[in-house]
């Protein structure tokens, strides 16, 4: 009964499609009942541009033997509720690790990446020339506004 609970408050809060125009939440993460992080989400949609944003921390018991940090940020134009994102930066930190990215876009299409450490493995895709592509946060905010995917070469 337990589980069902919280899908559902994840489904309401998560899920339903967005009707505002700026939401600050704070959630705690859990596995098996014991709080490792915490998120905080923040996005602001208006008429013309967005912003979506998530800093993630860990917290509790367990953040002595694990600890992490991770700031998401994307944002982009607006435009009749179409998103279409610009720049998409990340951070990741742990004791051992520190990964940072950014993307940005131009005409609904990614036009350049920036990894630290460099990816070493080479691209089997030629990701530059796909047309509508999306940063996760973006992907995430469109998908709980009830936006469809739509694919184009």
């Amino acid at each position: 009964m337990r589980l069902f609970l919280n899908n559902l408050i994840f489904f309401i809060f998560f899920c339903w499609p967005l009707h505002c125009e700026e939401i600050s939440k704070s959630y705690n993460v859990k596995v098996s009942g014991i709080k490792i992080g915490e998120v905080i989400w923040e996005m602001k949609l208006t008429e013309n541009r967005y912003t979506n944003k998530l800093n993630l921390k860990s917290r509790g018991l367990l953040s002595g033997l694990y600890n992490f940090k991770g700031d998401y940020f994307s944002e982009g134009k607006n435009i009749k509720n179409e998103l279409f994102p610009k720049k998409y930066t990340h951070f990741w930190q742990t004791k051992k690790t520190i990964k940072k990215m950014e993307l940005n876009f131009n005409k609904n299409k990614l036009q350049k990446i920036n990894q630290e450490p460099a990816e070493e493995e080479k691209m089997r895709l030629d990701v530059f020339n796909i047309k509508n592509t999306n940063d996760p946060l973006t992907s995430f905010l469109k998908i709980m506004m009830g936006k469809k995917k739509r694919f184009s070469g």
